[in-house]
């Protein structure tokens, strides 16, 4: 009979690393907190950048696990339930978002888009 050394680091390396199901549902319950702290009670409760970044997070781990990707997931939601106190307000002039812009590239494809959304080409 061979035996089997339970104790191998790759062992225990396996057992302590969450499978990516484990983790795709661990970001969508994290990012589930600050939506609701940041639309429904105005208090968020880490910046902008770091919600960017668990967002870009989980939207890499669905599109390379497309099995666990689900309509309730953040990645396919805009926005969450917003307080009463707000009150909706039309934009005579559309709000041009910039996005998530990491890289020098990223930004010149940002300002491309607003350039051919608004028919010009001078710099920005």
């Amino acid at each position: 009979m061979k035996k089997v050394n339970y104790f191998q680091p790759y062992c225990l390396k396996t057992l302590m690393t969450p499978s990516f199901e484990d983790q795709i549902l661990a970001l969508r319950e994290v990012i589930n907190r600050y939506n609701l702290h940041y639309y429904t009670h105005d208090e968020p409760i880490i910046t902008d950048a770091e919600y960017d970044r668990k967002i870009q997070q989980l939207r890499q781990l669905e599109s390379e696990n497309p099995e666990f990707k689900t309509p309730d997931s953040p990645t396919q939601k805009v926005g969450g339930a917003v307080l009463s106190a707000f009150s909706k307000v039309n934009h005579e002039i559309p709000m041009l978002s910039l996005g998530n812009v990491y890289s020098a590239e990223e930004l010149e494809a940002f300002v491309e888009r607003l350039n051919n959304r608004l028919d010009t080409r001078d710099d920005l």
